[in-house]
């Protein structure tokens, strides 16, 4: 993917970098269907993965999810939307940050409506407004190097979640955040 986004835009188009979280991908949705043609009803879901998961099932997914309030800040946002992060926390990977407890980083924004993901000024500006905490954004103006190696050396630093090796990185254009890739650090993956 690198290469061919390379050779695309080379290396000034402009990118953003976000640490890749070592977690499990969790997502939550609220969106209005009609009734009847007439009746709007909200409906709020949690999701791993893979699993839609519609109403209260006891996992963890459901737990933060309710810890954290989402169903009733995406509410007061009144919009239809998507929005997928990091569920980071014990029991969660080899929680490499010494979480206590379970906690979402968010990296998209989906507007169900408009059809279109936020890009990172809305991003931050959501995650700020609504309390939400977004995945550590480590630079804005990033460009891409001509050689994979530089990548894969930028990807080896410390996480600034803990002091711990990062997973890695992630890399996305500023104005349009579906072109990305990771890069996941040689030394994390070594250990």
């Amino acid at each position: 993917i690198f290469s061919r986004l390379y050779m695309k835009y080379g290396s000034d188009i402009g990118w953003y970098v976000t640490e890749k979280l070592e977690g499990q991908s969790i997502s939550f949705s609220l969106f209005s269907t009609k009734k009847f043609g007439l009746f709007n009803t909200k409906h709020f879901g949690v999701c791993s993965r893979n699993n839609f998961k519609k109403t209260y099932d006891g996992s963890d997914f459901w737990k933060t999810a309710l810890k954290l309030n989402i169903e009733k800040t995406l509410r007061k946002i009144n919009k239809n939307l998507f929005i997928r992060g990091e569920h980071c926390g014990p029991k969660i990977q080899g929680n490499i940050y010494g979480l206590k407890e379970n906690d979402v980083w968010l990296y998209d924004v989906y507007d169900i409506d408009k059809k279109r993901f936020y890009n990172l000024e809305e991003m931050k500006q959501f995650c700020s407004e609504h309390g939400f905490k977004m995945v550590p954004v480590l630079d804005e103006n990033f460009s891409l190097p001509s050689d994979v190696k530089d990548l894969l050396n930028y990807s080896n630093a410390t996480s600034v979640m803990a002091k711990t090796i990062r997973e890695g990185v992630v890399i996305r254009r500023n104005d349009n955040p579906l072109e990305s890739f990771k890069v996941k650090s040689p030394e994390y993956l070594a250990k």
